[in-house]
């Protein structure tokens, strides 16, 4: 990946970030190996913890790596889609401008109509049925990203359509809201393009940040713990804080991604994991079994269990 930028704000400056390609490089990979049955057993569950200077950022970079390898595009055309959808079917459909939430009422006079408005079929770049109940609704439509799958692709407004229409599912954030939340408002570029306004919570997509009911979980430790507790319910848990890490045994997801920083470390941090990993566990090697690459600066280990 070309070397990153990122701007704390819409406002900020950028300012080179060597540490954050292999960051989302590093999610894209763990997405990989959850999807490779040859390296993580329907019945196993991978652990990987990161030791950090310090935490900023780490975690949503990791998650935009993983919902970007994680995103399959819409392949059928709007006319093959809207045959197949039931009237009155709750949809999410993206224009040049908008992201609506919406119910499907057919075909009237050739337009296709979304609620309360038609649309000429060529006007909507991406539409998929969601499930509901849902609360209808728009919202801006966000530029594409000026990283990852998105940069050079001759294509990139249809498929970031496709993207923000039918986002991949299954990825639960864990740690503090509020840190999280303020953490997504970075933008991130790569280095000598223009820029987008484009932030990374625009490309996590957590839940509840607006109209169009996102997939991402934003959960605060540890009552919200049972929402990721059985092997369904999320495909992998990035946990962002000693009092996330500390729920890791009641998480039984495929994959979880561990944020240890060291310039806050504490025995709390790491006595989850080592009982954990002590029990009956597996070790991998990062390198050698998994294919993972340590950031410059991160110590990284790996280990499996049985879920």
């Amino acid at each position: 990946m070309s070397q990153l930028e990122m701007s704390e704000s819409v406002d900020a400056p950028f300012i080179r970030t060597p540490w954050a390609g292999p960051l989302v490089a590093l999610g894209a990979q763990a997405y990989s190996i959850a999807a490779n049955p040859e390296k993580l057993a329907q019945n196993e569950q991978l652990n990987i913890v990161l030791t950090v200077p310090t935490r900023d950022y780490v975690a949503v970079l990791i998650a935009a790596g993983w919902m970007f390898k994680a995103f399959t595009p819409i392949s059928r055309p709007i006319e093959e889609i809207r045959q197949t959808i039931p009237y009155r079917a709750p949809v999410r459909a993206v224009i040049a401008s908008n992201i609506i939430l919406d119910h499907y009422y057919g075909l009237r006079k050739g337009k296709i109509r979304i609620g309360g408005s038609s649309y000429l079929d060529g006007a909507i770049q991406a539409l998929s049925v969601v499930d509901g109940p849902i609360t209808e609704g728009s919202v801006k439509r966000p530029c594409p990203p000026t990283f990852g799958p998105f940069l050079n692709n001759p294509n990139r407004e249809r498929l970031w359509s496709s993207y923000l229409c039918q986002p991949p599912q299954g990825l639960t954030l864990m740690g503090s809201k509020t840190t999280l939340s303020k953490d997504m408002k970075a933008r991130v570029n790569t280095a000598g393009q223009i820029s987008s306004p484009t932030t990374l919570q625009d490309i996590i997509l957590p839940k509840g940040t607006n109209s169009t009911t996102w997939p991402t979980k934003l959960l605060s430790p540890p009552t919200d713990s049972e929402d990721c507790d059985t092997p369904h319910s999320c495909e992998a848990a990035i946990l962002d804080s000693t009092d996330a890490i500390r729920s890791i045994d009641s998480i039984n997801c495929r994959v979880t991604i561990s944020v240890i920083d060291r310039s806050t470390i504490t025995d709390s941090a790491e006595q989850p994991l080592l009982s954990q990993r002590s029990n009956s566990s597996e070790p991998v090697s990062p390198e050698n079994d998994l294919g993972l690459t340590a950031p410059k600066g991160i110590e990284l280990l790996a280990f499996k269990v049985r879920r």
